[in-house]
């Protein structure tokens, strides 16, 4: 990498300190993207999965929901911040939001919606990264095809459609959500 390319790189506190632009913005390895912002039927399913998610955590003090793309810092040097759809981590962490600055703790699970916008090689990268950062449960919901995919510890892969039922055992014991609940018709 040349020093040009590498001055230009951002940290997590430079990005969190730009001017909104109004565009949806991850930082990956010091670079920012933008993103255009998602159609009204991402907001709906992402309204679906979490509030139900959301207010299981809450009845039963398991621990933290967040929605509407909360920074997760998932790397240092150069820096990658990213922004799940929602996300959830366990009351034993300990993990308080902030209002200034990134949760630099990876989140027991991240539920990520995807838009019209974004590409499945993308996708299932975005996925990755959260695993690798330490991320127990990733939820991809696929709207255009009405599934859902879990990625789960190790190499577990679970593909769920209409009639099956989204659970987090492990981590949201006695949570179930109906994947016809999930999309619209």
């Amino acid at each position: 990498m040349s020093e040009a390319r590498a001055a230009r790189l951002l940290t997590a506190e430079e990005f969190a300190a730009l001017p909104d632009n109004g565009m949806r913005q991850e930082l990956i390895a010091g670079e920012v993207v933008e993103m255009p912002p998602a159609f009204p039927g991402h907001g709906l399913v992402c309204a679906r999965i979490m509030v139900p998610l959301g207010g299981w955590v809450d009845a039963n003090k398991l621990g933290l929901s967040l929605l509407n793309d909360p920074g997760v810092i998932l790397a240092r040097g150069p820096d990658t911040v990213r922004a799940p759809d929602g996300a959830f981590y366990a009351a034993a962490r300990g993990v308080e939001p902030g209002f200034t600055q990134y949760l630099d703790t990876p989140p027991d699970l991240v539920v990520e919606v995807v838009s019209e916008h974004d590409r499945r090689g993308e996708v299932l990268a975005k996925v990755a990264q959260w695993l690798l950062a330490g991320v127990q449960m990733a939820v991809v919901a696929w709207p255009r095809r009405a599934q859902i995919t879990v990625f789960g510890p190790g190499d577990e892969i679970t593909l769920l459609g209409r009639g099956d039922t989204l659970t987090c055992e492990a981590l949201l014991p006695g949570f179930a959500l109906a994947v016809d609940a999930i999309f619209p018709i």
